[in-house]
């Protein structure tokens, strides 16, 4: 099963980086016309996401329709409006899902359901640029990230969750835990960002990440090889009407890469976000927030790592339990798609399910 991975940037050539660059610098200026984009009343510009012009354009046809989950709504903040679903049991055990760079909510659709029938109310939503989320023009750091999610919680009503972060989501998810441990109950990482070594990136990379690069030559560079990635994958699938019953069968797998094309298609800020949450997202390095979480953080943290990750490397996995002594691995014979796959939901399901038993 395989699918556009989160970080596959990391592994784009320098010298294929420099010609690109060289032959994309005439449309440096073109970048830099704020085309598409609305004012905040905050003054923070703001590239829209693609959705329907009016209450009756539909979105249907796409792959990832507005009414993709039950219970969707915007959530307005001063940075743009996130697309959010609520559903499940009213009084069931709270789960926030948190993805990875480049794949929106879908990506959860069966792991969510599993834990709906069993019991749970879950919150997915997609992070700013993905999606239906807006692109705000401001850095994609975690200050940015931990403001969406702070507010989504706040318009639910929700004073606590377990949090579930899946590659960028689970750096997302650890720096959450460190500044706002009040509000999560358990987390739960899978396949995590946060570990991964800079000095093992590619030069162009390393550059990429110190800023060396003006903001829309990255955006165009990585828009590149996102769309090339896009057609790899996508092979001859094309969009079709969407099943609602298939939505809402958790044995019917998400169709992720239809959703990934219509998201780079689509959406005007998906390479803006994807390229600023590359340079400023809690992705490389962070070893002493993930030490002074391990340290602080008393409550229970699960690891689930796929064995053959070749972004997220399992290597990582002994260094984050490390930090997280008191953190349950589980391992299992996948890659960084591990998400995807029913073993990996049935694993998180039965150890929700036994932690809350205790």
């Amino acid at each position: 099963m395989e699918v556009v991975t989160s970080l596959d940037f990391m592994r784009f050539r320098p010298a294929t980086a420099f010609l690109s660059i060289a032959a994309l610098v005439f449309g440096y200026a073109f970048m830099r016309r704020k085309k598409n984009t609305i004012q905040m009343l905050s003054g923070i510009q703001v590239t829209p996401s693609p959705r329907p012009l009016s209450s009756t354009d539909s979105s249907k046809s796409t792959a990832y329709p507005m009414d993709y989950f039950p219970g969707g709504r915007d959530v307005k903040t001063p940075y743009g409006s996130l697309r959010v679903f609520e559903f499940g049991p009213e009084g069931g055990e709270r789960v926030l899902f948190i993805h990875g760079i480049s794949t929106p909510c879908p990506i959860f659709k069966n792991m969510a359901l599993e834990l709906v029938e069993r019991g749970y109310r879950v919150c997915l939503f997609d992070l700013w640029g993905r999606g239906w989320s807006d692109s705000p023009h401001i850095p994609h750091d975690e200050g940015l990230f931990l403001n969406g999610i702070t507010m989504i919680m706040s318009q639910l009503n929700w004073h606590n969750a377990t949090v579930l972060g899946y590659s960028l989501g689970g750096g997302i998810a650890v720096s959450f835990a460190h500044h706002f441990p009040q509000l999560v109950n358990r987390l739960i990482l899978v396949a995590p960002a946060g570990l991964l070594p800079k000095k093992s990136m590619g030069v162009f990379a390393r550059l990429a990440i110190d800023g060396h690069f003006p903001e829309a030559i990255l955006t165009m560079v990585m828009g590149r090889v996102q769309s090339k990635k896009i057609k790899e994958n996508s092979g001859s699938q094309t969009q079709k009407e969407i099943n609602y019953e298939d939505l809402r069968n958790k044995n019917v797998d998400p169709d992720i890469a239809n959703v990934i094309a219509w998201q780079s298609q689509t959406h005007p800020g998906f390479a803006r976000s994807f390229a600023s949450s590359f340079r400023h997202g809690p992705i490389f390095d962070r070893h002493e927030l993930w030490d002074s979480v391990g340290k602080s953080f008393k409550k229970p943290i699960l690891l689930v790592w796929g064995t053959e990750d070749d972004t997220c490397k399992y290597e990582l996995s002994k260094q984050a339990t490390k930090y997280f002594p008191q953190s349950s691995l589980i391992s299992l014979p996948h890659g960084h798609d591990v998400m995807l796959f029913h073993d990996c939901h049935q694993e998180i399901a039965n150890w929700l399910d036994a932690d809350l038993k205790k």
